[in-house]
C-alpha cells in the first residue's frame, strides 16, 4: 500500500473516530440542517406531536394511578367504602373460664317446646356477664325451664350469680325497646341502634337508602309504597320528645307489612343544656345518617335518595333488570380489582311545580309531557350545575328498545360526564360505595363531595331511561326547614330576643336590610364560617391529594366530554388531547 493510501486510510479512521465521539443531538442537528427547509419544518412538526402525544399519555399514567390508589396524605381523610355486609346487632355473652360466645338474633338452630327458638350455649362454664345492643334483649332458659330476660341496664351484668344456670339464649331486637332505652337513658350521651331488615333479598336486588327526621315520616310512608325493594332509613331525633312521639307512632299507627323490608336506624344526639350542645344537635348530620343506613342495607346495591323524593313506578324491578347488569358488564375501569365496579348508574331527578294537579306521572312519555309543557309542570331539580349535567335533552330524545340476546341494550342508558358542584343520586354496587363525608352537616357540599370522590377514583357516569324520582309540590315553606333553620345565621347563634327580631323586622320595612339576610338558611349555612364548607375546606384538601385537575371529568369518553364542550378531551382532536 502506498503512502499516501494509508495516510488516507488512517484519516478516514480517525474521522470515524472523531464521529463517534461527537454527541448524539449534535449528530442529528447537523444532518437536520442539511435537509432542505420544507423538510426541516414537516421535521419540527412531527416532533411537536410526538411530544403532544407523549405528554398526554404521561398525564393520562398519572391520573389512572391516582384513581386506583388510595390517598394517603395526612392532610385528608383516607377513602373509606361501606362494609361488605350489614353489621348486625349481636350479644356477647362471658364464660367463667374466659370464652365468649356471639349471639345473632334468629341464629339459634334448636327449638324448644313451646314453640320459640333458642341457641344452645356451647360452654359448660357458668355465665358471668351478657353485653347486649341497645334495642335488644336477651331471653334465657335454665335446665329446669325457668325463664327471664336480660336488658341493658336492667340485669345485663348478672350480678350475684344471676346467669349461672343459662343453658339457652335468644336475642330479640324491637323497636320500641331501643327506643325506651333511649328514654330511660342519659340525655347527654349520644347513642344509636339498628332493626335489621326482616325480609330476605336476592343477588340482584337494591336497597334504597335514605334518611329523616320525624317531621318527614309521612313522606318516608309515601316513599315506602313507592318503593317495592328493601329499604334502609336512619331516623334522627332532633328533640328529646322525638322519642315519645316515635313511640307512639309505633306502638299505635296499624304499620303496613311493607315494613318488614325496612332496616331502621335510631340515632339520638345529646341533648345537653349549652349552647355547643345545641349547635351540634341542631345542625342535622346528614352524611352520618346515610352512611349508618348505608351500613345496613341488606343488598348488595345501594341507591342513596332522600326521603322528599318519590321513586317511579316499578323503579326497583327496572334497575335490578338494567341497572345492575351496566354496572357488572365488563370493563376496563374493573379489570384491576375483583370488586371495585367503578359505574354510577344515575337517576335524572325532577321537581313538580305548584301548578301540579292530578296523578304522578306513570311512563317516561307522561313526565316527558310535564317536562315540555308551558309553562313547565316538571323541572329538572337543579337545571344548573346541580342537576343539569343529567341531560334531559337525551332522556326524552331515544327509547330503549328489548335486546334479543338478553345483553345490555346501549339505548336503554346514556353516558355523562362528571362537572363541578354536580350533585346527582346514583346507584352503585355496595362494595364500591365510598363513605360520605360526614363533617358536612345539612345542605351543601354534602353530595357534591360525593360526586367529585367518584370522579376523581374514575368512575364512569350513565343516565338510565325509564326511571326518574320526583319532587313533590313545595306547598308549605315550614314543612320544608332544617332543624337548624331555628337558629339565626348571623354566626350560627341561637335564636335571639323577641325584641331583637322585632327590631330586624322593623328595619327590614323601613328598607335597611337586605331581604335575604338571615332568611335563605342554604346560602346563610354556607357563609358560616363555623360550618366544615366545600369551596374553603373540601376542595383543598381534595386538590393536595388528587392534584389541582381532579375536577375534569376523568371516567368519560372525549366524545361526550366534547358533547358538553368541557375538560380536556374533545371529539376528533389530535391524538384525543
Amino acid at each position: 500500500m502506498s503512502p499516501t493510501s494509508l495516510a488516507n486510510r488512517l484519516s478516514v479512521h480517525e474521522r470515524a473516530k472523531r464521529v463517534r465521539h461527537v454527541p448524539l443531538h449534535r449528530r442529528i442537528v447537523a444532518v437536520a440542517a442539511r435537509l432542505p427547509r420544507r423538510a426541516r419544518g414537516l421535521l419540527a412538526l412531527v416532533l411537536v406531536l410526538l411530544c403532544l402525544r407523549w405528554l398526554a399519555q404521561s398525564d393520562r399514567r398519572v391520573l389512572r394511578h391516582r384513581s386506583e390508589a388510595r390517598p394517603t396524605s395526612a392532610s385528608a381523610p383516607a377513602v373509606s367504602f361501606v362494609v361488605s355486609q350489614p353489621r348486625n346487632p349481636s350479644a356477647l355473652v362471658h364464660f367463667a373460664n374466659g370464652a365468649i360466645q356471639e349471639i345473632f338474633p334468629s341464629r339459634s338452630t334448636e327449638q324448644e317446646g313451646d314453640g320459640r327458638i333458642y341457641e344452645r350455649l356451647w360452654e359448660a362454664a357458668p355465665v358471668v356477664r351478657v353485653d347486649i345492643p341497645l334495642g335488644g334483649n336477651l331471653r334465657w332458659m335454665a335446665h329446669d325451664g325457668e325463664e327471664g330476660v336480660l336488658e341493658q341496664g336492667r340485669g345485663d351484668d348478672c350480678a350475684e350469680g344471676a346467669c349461672v344456670d343459662v343453658k339457652h339464649v335468644r336475642l330479640e331486637l324491637d323497636v320500641l325497646t331501643g327506643l325506651r332505652q333511649l328514654r330511660d337513658g342519659s340525655p347527654d350521651v349520644d347513642a344509636a341502634f339498628g332493626i335489621p331488615c326482616q325480609s330476605s333479598t336476592g343477588p340482584a336486588d337494591i336497597t334504597l337508602v335514605t334518611q329523616l327526621s320525624i317531621s318527614r315520616l309521612d313522606r318516608f310512608e309515601r316513599m315506602l309504597q313507592a318503593w317495592d325493594g328493601p329499604i334502609s332509613a336512619a331516623v334522627y331525633l332532633v328533640d328529646e320528645s322525638d322519642i315519645s312521639f316515635l313511640e307512639a307512632y309505633f306502638s299505635t299507627t296499624a304499620l303496613s307489612p311493607a315494613w318488614q323490608r325496612v332496616a331502621l336506624v335510631i340515632v339520638k344526639p345529646s341533648y345537653s343544656i349549652n349552647e355547643t350542645a345545641l349547635l351540634s344537635r341542631l345542625r342535622y348530620p346528614i352524611n352520618r345518617l346515610r352512611n349508618l343506613a348505608m351500613a345496613q342495607a341488606p343488598s348488595p346495591y345501594i341507591l342513596v335518595i332522600d326521603v322528599d323524593f318519590v321513586p317511579s313506578p316499578h323503579m326497583h324491578s327496572t334497575l335490578s333488570t338494567r341497572a345492575v347488569p351496566l354496572i357488572e358488564r365488563p370493563s376496563s375501569r374493573n379489570a384491576r380489582s375483583p370488586t371495585l365496579r367503578r359505574s354510577a348508574i344515575v337517576i335524572p331527578t325532577f321537581a313538580l311545580s305548584t301548578s301540579f294537579e292530578g296523578p304522578y306521572p306513570n311512563t317516561t312519555a307522561d313526565l316527558e309531557a310535564l317536562y315540555t309543557a308551558s309553562p313547565p309542570i316538571a323541572t329538572l331539580t337543579d337545571a344548573n350545575a346541580g342537576h343539569g349535567p343529567t341531560l334531559p335533552s337525551l332522556l326524552f330524545s331515544e327509547a330503549p328498545s328489548p335486546s334479543r340476546f338478553g345483553i345490555v341494550d346501549p339505548a336503554a342508558s346514556y353516558e355523562v360526564c362528571f362537572e363541578p358542584q354536580w350533585e346527582p343520586y346514583y346507584l352503585l354496587a355496595r362494595a364500591s360505595h365510598p363513605l360520605y363525608n360526614e363533617r358536612f352537616t345539612d345542605q351543601g357540599g354534602d353530595k357534591q363531595s360525593h360526586s367529585l370522590l367518584l370522579n376523581a377514583l374514575g368512575y364512569e357516569f350513565r343516565v338510565l331511561r325509564d326511571v326518574w324520582v320526583l319532587h313533590p309540590p313545595k306547598t308549605d315553606r315550614k314543612a320544608e326547614e332544617w332543624p337548624a333553620a331555628r337558629l339565626v345565621q348571623r354566626g350560627g347563634r341561637p335564636e335571639r330576643s323577641e325584641a331583637d327580631r322585632q327590631s330586624d323586622e322593623d328595619a327590614a320595612a323601613a328598607g335597611e336590610v337586605d331581604e335575604d339576610d338571615g332568611e335563605h338558611f342554604n346560602l346563610a349555612a354556607q357563609r358560616d364560617e363555623t360550618r366544615f364548607r366545600y369551596f374553603q375546606d373540601f376542595l383543598p384538601e381534595m386538590e393536595r391529594v388528587w392534584g389541582a385537575n381532579m375536577r375534569w371529568p376523568r371516567g368519560c369518553d372525549a366524545r361526550v366530554v366534547g358533547r358538553r364542550s368541557f375538560g380536556r378531551a374533545q371529539a376528533r382532536s389530535v391524538f384525543g388531547f
